[in-house]
């Protein structure tokens, strides 16, 4: 949980406790909290937003340097102890990409209730338009712990996980830090009860948004946003596995009746989001033919240091089913290593194939468990058309 907060006095252990942790951003300070205890000496960080809770690895500490290591997003956390013990100062930095790594600001204090205004006018859900993107986006707002807000957007290409945030003055603030994203959100009411909204997400990207509420808003659906063009057969292509050798589709195809093939990045939480499912479903139909494969497009080009984050991945989520690496990660460059497909317009795209190989449906981003009902829709569409591509062995091209 997260409050706004003011400096207290250390207690005598230095860094344990509760923390609200600010990233400095251009659209102003990006808080969440972060705890520290310890168990037996061990150090134990975890990072919250709202209802998520996120284990952090400790990669030092001592009584005035606090290292936090989000390996999985190639990301990390420096913390100093200033002030007596009292602040914490330090910055967030992230690799974007293979020549670019983001870095911002960070300061903390001890968390304390503080009084917040009740968020009753913005609750709801709401339809939205961010100003730089052509598909309309879902806002759903609740509040929770007595004036708190939790929430999260809906869009065509992925949500925007778990947001957590307040009114005050009129205003509503939420945000997120997951190690990846560094989300900012605000608004306020106009005159006509519709929102005017601005977002940063970290001190690289700025957009604006509005909103009308509509208990009825909703989104395209992401079975219709990808189309299939060509019949190409999918066990034709070939990619490197974590170790660099070359391996064909058709190998892992071989034996089963359906396939689903995620087409992902390692630093893209929604596709975190959508390998906890996969790793669900491969366990419950691999013994009835379902083969499960992850096609990774990574940051850098670099082969050794994408399979290194890749294999994060793949441990974090305790994934069984093969992984490879595809390519960079860019959309047209995915489309063109797709060719049966018109375009890849997200990260993460899920392909369901018969067991000739043949690309029968496509769902494009993901609904993680941020999204409440959507999710849960979006899971029983899947294992839908699992158990029908199992079952009639590909002769029907299931649909959403």
């Amino acid at each position: 949980m997260i409050f706004m907060a003011t400096v207290l006095t250390a207690p005598p252990n230095g860094f344990a406790g509760d923390w609200q942790i600010s990233l400095k951003t251009p659209g102003g300070a990006l808080p969440f909290k972060l705890s520290i205890a310890f168990d037996n000496q061990k150090p134990i960080a975890q990072v919250f937003n709202g209802a998520e809770c996120i284990d952090v690895d400790v990669q030092s500490i001592n009584d005035h340097v606090l290292r936090l290591d989000i390996a999985h997003y190639d990301s990390r956390l420096q913390l100093e102890l200033a002030d007596n013990g009292t602040l914490l100062t330090g910055h967030w930095e992230k690799r974007r990409s293979k020549s670019d790594v983001a870095v911002l600001e960070a300061h903390g204090v001890r968390i304390v209730a503080a009084e917040v205004d009740a968020p009753d006018e913005f609750i709801g859900r709401w339809q939205v338009q961010f100003t730089d993107e052509e598909s309309p986006a879902v806002g759903i707002f609740q509040k929770v712990e007595e004036n708190y807000v939790a929430g999260t957007f809906l869009t065509t290409t992925g949500d925007y996980r778990y947001l957590f945030g307040f009114v005050r003055n009129g205003q509503l603030k939420l945000s997120c830090f997951d190690g990846a994203h560094a989300f900012l959100f605000t608004a306020q009411l106009d005159q006509t009860g519709n929102l005017q909204g601005e977002f940063w997400s970290g001190n690289w990207y700025h957009d604006t948004w509005e909103a009308k509420r509509d208990a009825n808003a909703s989104l395209p659906s992401g079975f219709e946003e990808v189309h299939i063009v060509q019949p190409n057969n999918l066990s034709s292509l070939r990619f490197p596995d974590l170790d660099g050798k070359p391996t064909d589709l058709a190998q892992l195809f071989s034996g089963g009746s359906a396939a689903v093939v995620e087409i992902f990045g390692s630093w893209c939480p929604n596709c975190h989001d959508e390998a906890a499912l996969l790793t669900e479903l491969h366990e419950a139909y691999n013994q009835r033919g379902l083969r499960v494969i992850g096609l990774a497009f990574e940051l850098t080009g670099n082969f050794e240091r994408d399979a290194k984050q890749v294999k994060r991945y793949v441990e974090r989520f305790n994934v069984s089913y093969p992984v490879l690496i595809a390519g960079l990660s860019d959309k047209q460059k995915a489309s063109e290593q797709l060719p049966m497909l018109d375009r890849i317009r997200s990260f993460p795209t899920t392909l369901f194939v018969d067991q000739s190989g043949t690309v029968r449906a496509v769902y494009s981003g993901f609904s993680g468990p941020a999204t409440g009902d959507a999710h849960t829709k979006l899971k029983q569409q899947f294992i839908d058309i699992i158990e029908r591509l199992i079952m009639d062995g590909g002769n029907s091209a299931p649909r959403g």
